[in-house]
């Protein structure tokens, strides 16, 4: 998490922002739970903020791996779709080269008729 040169957070994940609202800033780097070193000129995160950005990120993850669980359950019903939908087309095209091959052989043939 970069510091920017006015003194406030640059947030890059969408996790981190739920954790960590505005950090650095005048005067209150103290209780914001997020503080810069002046003697080593590190960033540091009290431990109760290290508690709740972990839980955040866990939590995220699991969003993350539930959709990816979902859509995957979406890709198999949509292939089994498409294999039924293809079934279909293969049977009507049975049906129909079948009916084609019966008009072409009887054409011309007077059929006799049915007795009763």
């Amino acid at each position: 998490m970069p510091l920017e040169s006015n003194g406030e957070l640059k947030l890059t994940n969408s996790a981190s922002e739920k954790v960590f609202v505005i950090g650095a800033r005048n005067g209150l780097q103290r209780r914001s739970g997020i503080f810069l070193n002046p003697a080593t000129g590190a960033l540091e995160i009290t431990p109760g903020l290290r508690l709740k950005a972990r839980k955040a990120l866990l939590r995220e993850a699991r969003r993350m791996n539930l959709r990816l669980k979902l859509r995957l359950a979406d890709l198999y019903i949509r292939k089994f779709l498409l294999g039924i939908q293809s079934a279909r087309v293969k049977v009507v095209g049975y049906l129909d080269r079948q009916l084609h091959q019966i008009v072409s052989c009887c054409h011309g043939l007077i059929l006799p008729p049915l007795d009763k």
